[in-house]
């Protein structure tokens, strides 16, 4: 989903960006990683690195010196935490 956002919405304004990030991308990821529950360390970083890639593309800032928190933080975003999750 966020390679189809990337792809479709390379050039529209960050609002549009940010409508599809939280519409598409955040709201399964906050889905997988209540239902799924990653118990393993790895499986919980998969999942962090795909929220911080769309923050990224919705900031368009691609420097490795910005801090995917700030923007994470900016966007209203905050870090997946599955472990605070309550299994279904």
């Amino acid at each position: 989903m966020r390679n189809f956002i990337c792809q479709n919405l390379k050039y529209c304004p960050r609002q549009s960006k940010q409508m599809a990030y939280f519409s598409l991308v955040r709201s399964s990821l906050d889905y997988g990683a209540t239902v799924w529950g990653p118990h393993l360390k790895k499986h919980e970083e998969v999942l962090e690195q795909i929220n911080r890639r769309a923050a990224r593309f919705v900031m368009n800032d691609y420097s490795p010196r910005s801090s995917v928190t700030s923007m994470l933080d900016s966007l209203g975003g905050h870090r997946l935490n599955a472990a605070d999750k309550v299994n279904v």
